[in-house]
């Protein structure tokens, strides 16, 4: 028997928050307005993290962090690396205040307390 949850999503085509992988209707749109393919993907991720090495940015590099950077972007890498080093500026420079004692774990405290928290679906485009 379903959840009401999973009702819900089934019912109004909704995907689930931790979808872990793009629907054929969401990777058509990827492909169509981000110009996203697998190839495009890998080459400019490479080519992102090339950036960050050359101009020595302290920023995760990790594949998902990013492919956020570079889906806003449009695949376009120079503008992607110009968005990741403003929000490094951000946290290294205009607010290093702010940001120079923030504990990691208490914010993640605080997140998993339900404290803050998100939509538990997604939309049928795959938007929050």
């Amino acid at each position: 028997m379903a959840s009401s949850y999973e009702e819900k999503m089934n019912n109004k085509k909704y995907l689930p928050f931790h979808a872990g992988h793009l629907t054929p209707q969401i990777k058509k749109k990827a492909e169509e307005e981000l110009n996203e393919t697998e190839e495009t993907r890998n080459s400019s991720i490479e080519e992102l993290r090339e950036l960050i090495s050359d101009k020595n940015l302290k920023c995760r590099t990790d594949d998902a962090f990013l492919l956020q950077f570079l889906r806003a972007r449009k695949f376009n890498v120079k503008n992607a690396c110009t968005r990741l080093e403003t929000l490094n500026h951000i946290f290294t420079k205009s607010y290093s205040d702010v940001f120079a004692d923030c504990d990691i774990g208490k914010v993640r405290k605080i997140f998993q307390s339900g404290f803050g928290s998100h939509l538990p679906y997604r939309d049928e485009e795959g938007l929050l």
